[in-house]
């Protein structure tokens, strides 16, 4: 009898080791709190209150914590219909990570929110890496994939005006700093090949931006991409809808355009116009182009079949192409001033010509 009250003390002490050690379980359902060191599940786990793992667990099915789950080391999830699932309460926050960040439940105007701070230069809110591994072809789907539509079994029944948006980023400064201080930027895109690593590819696009009307759908207007300037307020210096700088340190290449519009792929009919400035209110413009700060070494428009315009101070004296015209500053010879290039490719004057004023 005494032997038999040994074996089972020593067995009821191996099962407590064990649980308190490690829990495997096939398919079970717990209503009180869990503390244990690992948890290696095989089937489903279906916890009605609060898990405690110290170290790990390790679950090949599905995994539903009702309460609190506190995990040591982490949570490898092998298969299972739902990875995580938060529905079944109420959380201020459902993840918190290591550096204090937080991953915050769902709301009416957010699905997942992640909220930390920023406090080095170099930090970052979110950030993913990886390394494109395809051998035969580029990965076209990209790092990051976000997609959005409309189901055909929605129509609007009423519109406000507002977009169905794909991407919305907003940074906003609330900050009275210096105004030699502090800078704000929307998007900050850095496509580089890497010359320290002999990079050799066929291209690099910085953006690549498509606006489509497919084939059958209808639509009352596109537009690319729209840049809307908008100042209320006070602008020191300057105000521009877009800026293109040239920053180029390498090799020249053949052919370098800083703003270029092609229509070769057009299939539809001729594009009414290239560049057109309008304004349907307000003061209007100074300038339609304005060159007068820019160094020009052949002319200063060329038109389509090659004839130039174009000004300086000195006479023209070298070849021209036909139809060419040469605006002369600093005479005061109106004759002088205008100058013609002819037929045989040389330029003409109008004093030259007979005419003067």
């Amino acid at each position: 009898m005494k032997n038999k009250k040994q074996f089972f003390g020593v067995l009821f002490s191996v099962l407590i080791s064990v649980f308190l050690v490690g829990i495997v379980v096939y398919a079970t359902t717990i209503s009180t709190d869990i503390t244990t060191v690992d948890l290696t599940a095989t089937g489903d786990v279906s916890i009605t209150d609060d898990l405690f793992v110290t170290s790990k667990a390790s679950i090949s099915s599905d995994f539903v914590v009702g309460g609190v789950a506190s995990m040591g080391a982490g949570i490898v999830l092998d298969d299972a219909t739902i990875g995580i699932d938060f529905s079944g309460g109420i959380f201020d926050t459902e993840i918190v990570m290591s550096n204090g960040a937080r991953i915050v439940s769902a709301s009416a105007t957010a699905g997942i929110k992640i909220e930390d701070n920023i406090v080095e230069a170099d930090d970052t809110m979110l950030y993913l890496s990886g390394e494109y591994q395809n051998v035969s072809d580029g990965v076209r789907k990209g790092m990051l994939w976000i997609y959005a539509g409309r189901s055909p079994l929605i129509p609007m029944t009423s519109w406000g005006g507002n977009a169905d948006v794909g991407i919305k980023i907003e940074v906003l400064n609330y900050a009275n700093n210096t105004i030699a201080r502090g800078a704000s930027r929307g998007m900050d895109i850095n496509v580089r090949n890497k010359g320290s690593y002999t990079g050799t590819q066929s291209w690099i696009d910085g953006i690549y931006l498509t606006a489509e009307n497919e084939s059958g759908g209808t639509l009352a207007q596109s537009i690319v991409a729209q840049f809307n300037l908008k100042n209320n307020g006070v602008i020191n210096t300057s105000h521009y809808g877009v800026l293109i700088q040239d920053q180029s340190q390498g090799t020249n290449p053949t052919d370098t355009v800083m703003l270029k519009l092609d229509t070769s792929n057009n299939a539809v009919g001729t594009t009414r116009t290239g560049i057109e400035l309008a304004n349907s209110g307000g003061t209007g413009y100074d300038y339609g182009i304005d060159m007068d700060s820019a160094t020009i070494a052949t002319a200063d428009i060329r038109l389509s079949g090659g004839p130039t315009i174009f000004s300086g101070t000195a006479s023209p004296s070298a070849d021209c192409t036909d139809g060419s015209i040469y605006l002369r500053t600093g005479t005061a010879s109106i004759g002088l001033a205008f100058n013609v290039c002819d037929a045989t490719n040389t330029w003409t004057s109008l004093a030259s010509a007979g005419f003067e004023w």
